[in-house]
């Protein structure tokens, strides 16, 4: 059944819906369930790559599958991957849907859109500066003015991408 829902998520909603991803984590936990760790780690693999770019990493759905990940390759006598702690590296999928909405393709946008809201309730402070950057602002001095250090050098990142080929 959990494949059953994977197959008709994947066709009436796509393969990077957070549903989707929702049932990536049910049928990979499910194969945990039954012994077979390889193909679960592959499947929640997905899962937590659809919810780090769809919900962002703070998502307590993203941190779920980041979880049930650690777990399942500790089992399989692996190392965890570990998050990374460099906010760079750590939101280089956000940051590249970013990009893609300012440079004119606004599919990403609303998914974008909620995954800043989540973090803005976790802290971070990108929403404004990137609406700003959406809307063609490109001062870097304008747009990181009362920032911190992290979210200044993510808008710095930014607009880094915007500007390269």
């Amino acid at each position: 059944l959990y494949a059953r829902a994977l197959d008709i998520s994947e066709r009436v909603l796509g393969p990077e819906h957070p549903a989707t991803a929702t049932s990536l984590n049910n049928l990979a936990i499910n194969y945990y369930d039954q012994g077979d760790l390889a193909t679960a780690e592959r499947l929640m693999r997905r899962a937590l790559q659809i919810r780090e770019t769809r919900l962002g990493p703070d998502h307590p759905h993203t941190q779920g599958s980041r979880q049930s990940l650690a777990v399942m390759q500790q089992q399989r006598g692996r190392p965890a991957t570990p998050q990374p702690s460099d906010p760079l590296e750590r939101f280089a999928p956000l940051l590249a849907a970013i990009v893609t909405v300012a440079n004119g393709d606004t599919g990403p946008q609303e998914a974008v859109t909620q995954a800043l809201a989540q973090l803005e309730q976790n802290g971070w402070m990108l929403r404004g500066p990137v609406e700003r950057i959406w809307a063609g602002e490109r001062d870097l001095a304008a747009l990181v003015a009362g920032l911190d250090e992290q979210d200044a050098a993510l808008i710095e990142r930014v607009l880094a991408l915007i500007a390269s080929p």
